[in-house]
């Protein structure tokens, strides 16, 4: 696993580093409330997030990724009329 560094370029995650972001978490580092994070999810504008358990959860390198990319919507994901 990696993560991005302060200067944007991918560096081994160290242990202490969270695989799994809840809406909290992200919301938290895109600077977003956490409503906005479910309207995105919704919409379709963010990375695909993973169900564990009954919680929704996103892969912190998928989201490093899709920030690094410039916050992409997902290929397919946009939902038709909108």
């Amino acid at each position: 696993m990696y993560r991005l560094g302060e200067d944007g370029h991918r560096i081994p995650a160290k242990a202490g580093d969270q695989l799994l972001l809840s809406a909290e978490t992200l919301a938290e580092q895109l600077e977003l409330s956490v409503r906005t994070v479910w309207r995105l999810r919704s919409s379709g504008k963010l990375p695909k997030p993973i169900k564990v358990g009954g919680s929704v959860r996103w892969r912190s390198e998928e989201i490093d990724n899709w920030i690094a990319a410039g916050c992409p919507v997902p290929c397919g994901c946009e939902k038709a009329g909108r």
